[in-house]
């Protein structure tokens, strides 16, 4: 830093006099001067040309004395003088062996980078370093080279894990770095993101500011500075050198070790605060491995910013359902903090561990109930109970739920429910309608007996049913979805015209996409929609139409065709762009949330597959030919009140048929009803047969 400093000030002192100074010395006054026989006028002349020297060298002075002092040179040497007093307590990580893929991700083998949290050892890293289960661990540490390491613990809630070094060295090389203190921590704050990968003999930096605190449902502060494996398990420091947390990938739609690397060097990274570390330290120490807390309840609602934690589901086995917690339920208050929508919920549980006490505050009946319980790390995953009935859309305006088709040998079936008749209560509970009767169901499990009733015509039936599971088989030929078809468009909204399409363009999104809504008459139907999302080499809008245009018409879809931003892959960025298009349309027409489907072929397959499985309750199904889902997307198990049915087709071989058997095989332990449609061969997207399978599967998606 030093030289550095030096360097900078000598250009300066010649950009200020046009010639460097030697050795930084001032110019000499005129011989003259020192002599003691000079003439009195001579003097006196020679003393004014002195004073005049003595303003010019003071004025060089302060003129090179401001330009040391710029803002620029001042942030620089900050910023170094921070990295230097963290960079004692920052250590290279070598992993060897293990794993070549997590979750299907190859994963590189390079060095990777930790933090030294207590002189006795121990070092905190991300998760992300040690997907591989490597067989070996060695931390480079000064003069004393690789000392072999252990992992002592994980937490598996913010994606950290805790090594610990073997022997220790007694000589003091185990710096210890100094906390910022929580509420110093802000954002517009400077951050600096430190790692040792790229060069051993000294760290690699990055630098941003604090972009947002509490993240990652309060786990994480974000940073506009590069985040990527290079510095993953650091940490990010303040300009006084304070860590303020470490540095991890995170997802605030996913877990896992691997959720969030896609953003690498985007400008989102997150850091867990060291304040959060240290607390959880001594749990770690012992070898405690820490997991996310659950409660086990779903919400009604989709907009987690608008929605209040109105309580629609709660598993029996669950730690809120033990509690007495019942759905219907508004929470009020957690471990006595107000909340008044769905995101304050998520962010008063994110931070709580499995075994964490919760004080749930509900209003039930218009009185407080106070529940008091201990969150748990896994719950068993939900499956939807089947009664084997499809409703009538646009059926007349009346209580229950028209039945248009009864499944063969289906619960229904057995309990003599026919094609024709209402199903007006389930359990006792009126239904007024299709979304009624799935939320009733939402609160029952399979094999579970319940007591149901129809009417048929003028008379009322009371029948018993034992519910079954959600079958994966496309039904046969089904009657029309539809008693009558219905212009649904809302009064004075969007651009879009019934029976035409349209292109759909969004602010600041350049992605090309075009719709086409079915031409329809009164009384009001709500339309589903269909996502088709192609493989992205070829795009051509007509044929795009002529393919599909005929199912639409038949069930009442909207045809929404997006296109990828840039060129011919489908990445990330532009699922985004489905999703605002979806809420667009919402906006526009009405439509039904349980037909909202996305079906692609290759690159368009994965894509369609990504939007369901990171954007729950977005889709009630999705469909993917001669694709597989993206390695780097954990699914979670499903929830009560999200209904996601998946139809994978594939040939023999190829790249996607090696990767389904285990996907599907782990969708299903998730309660996930997956449809498999193996096709004679790898490469193509459905004939016309295989096409009208789709259609009848796409029917059947708000089967009850």
């Amino acid at each position: 830093m030093t030289t550095l400093l030096q360097n900078r000030n000598s250009t300066q002192r010649r950009g200020c006099l046009g010639q460097r100074p030697s050795s930084g010395a001032l110019p000499q006054a005129p011989n003259a001067l020192a002599s003691r026989n000079e003439p009195v006028k001579n003097r006196s002349f020679l003393m004014a040309v002195a004073a005049a020297l003595a303003i010019v060298v003071a004025s060089w002075m302060s003129t090179a004395t401001a330009l040391e002092d710029t803002p620029g040179a001042r942030e620089e040497d900050a910023v170094r003088a921070a990295v230097d007093r963290v960079a004692p307590s920052v250590v290279r990580i070598q992993t060897v062996g293990g794993m070549e893929t997590v979750d299907g991700v190859l994963q590189g083998s390079g060095p990777s980078t930790g933090l030294i949290i207590s002189a006795d050892g121990y070092i905190v890293s991300s998760a992300y370093n040690f997907a591989r289960r490597p067989t070996a661990i060695l931390v480079t540490l000064g003069k004393r080279g690789n000392i072999p390491a252990k992992l002592v613990a994980a937490d598996h809630s913010r994606a950290l894990v805790l090594l610990k070094i073997d022997p220790v060295p007694e000589d003091g090389e185990l710096v210890v770095p100094e906390p910022a203190p929580a509420s110093e921590v802000r954002p517009g704050a400077w951050a600096i993101a430190v790692g040792r990968t790229l060069d051993e003999k000294g760290p690699n930096i990055s630098v941003g500011i604090v972009s947002a605190v509490g993240r990652i449902w309060g786990k994480a502060l974000q940073t506009d500075a590069k985040i990527s494996p290079a510095n993953y398990g650091g940490p990010l420091v303040d300009l006084r050198g304070r860590v303020l947390g470490v540095l991890v990938p995170m997802s605030p739609m996913a877990g896992g070790e691997t959720a969030g690397a896609e953003w690498y060097d985007s400008g989102i990274g997150f850091a867990v605060p060291l304040a959060d570390v240290q607390r959880v330290l001594p749990d770690l120490r012992k070898g405690k491995n820490l997991e996310t807390g659950l409660m086990g309840v779903s919400l009604k609602g989709r907009d987690m910013f608008a929605a209040e934690p109105i309580i629609a589901a709660c598993p029996p086995g669950s730690p809120a359902y033990e509690a007495g917690a019942r759905p219907g339920d508004k929470i009020v208050a957690i471990n006595g903090r107000s909340v008044v929508n769905q995101a304050q919920m998520r962010h008063q549980i994110g931070p709580l561990y499995a075994g964490d006490k919760v004080r749930l505050t509900v209003l039930r009946d218009k009185r407080e109930v106070v529940l008091t319980f201990s969150l748990t790390d896994k719950l068993p995953p939900f499956e939807h109970p089947f009664l084997g009935i499809l409703p009538l859309h646009g059926a007349a305006d009346e209580p229950g739920v028209a039945i248009r088709y009864v499944y063969p040998d289906s619960p229904a079936a057995k309990a003599g429910i026919k094609a024709g008749d209402r199903l007006l209560e389930i359990e006792s509970q009126p239904l007024a309608n299709v979304a009624a009767a799935r939320d009733a169901l939402n609160t029952l499990a399979p094999e579970q007996k319940i007591a149901l009733l129809v009417a048929r015509g003028a008379e009322k039936l009371k029948l018993t049913a034992n519910l079954g599971h959600l079958p994966t088989d496309i039904p046969g030929e089904l009657p029309p979805a539809r008693k009558a078809v219905a212009d649904a468009k809302k009064p004075g909204s969007g651009k879009l015209t019934a029976g035409k399409t349209t292109d759909i363009k969004l602010p600041e999104l350049t992605n090309k996409c075009f719709a086409y809504v079915p031409t329809q008459s009164a009384p009001p139907v709500a339309y589903g929609v269909l996502v088709w999302l192609g493989p992205g080499d070829v795009f051509d809008r007509e044929r795009t139409l002529k393919q599909w245009q005929a199912m639409c018409d038949a069930q009442g879809l909207i045809l929404l065709v997006p296109q990828p931003r840039e060129g011919k892959r489908w990445q990330p960025d532009d699922i985004d762009f489905i999703v605002r298009a979806l809420e667009r349309l919402d906006k526009t027409y009405d439509v039904d949330a349980d037909r909202i489907v996305a079906v692609g072929h290759q690159g368009g397959g994965a894509a369609a597959l990504l939007l369901a499985l990171t954007r729950p309750g977005l889709l009630s199904g999705a469909a993917a030919c001669d694709a597989a889902l993206p390695a780097s997307v954990r699914p979670e198990p499903i929830e009560p009140t999200q209904r996601l049915a998946l139809l994978l087709a594939h040939g023999p071989t190829g790249p996607a048929a090696e990767s389904l058997a285990p996907q599907i095989a782990r969708l299903r332990e998730l309660k996930y009803p997956v449809t498999e449609m193996k096709l004679p061969q790898a490469g193509r997207f459905l004939n016309e047969a295989e096409q009208g399978e789709l259609a009848r599967w796409v029917d059947s998606l708000d089967r009850l």
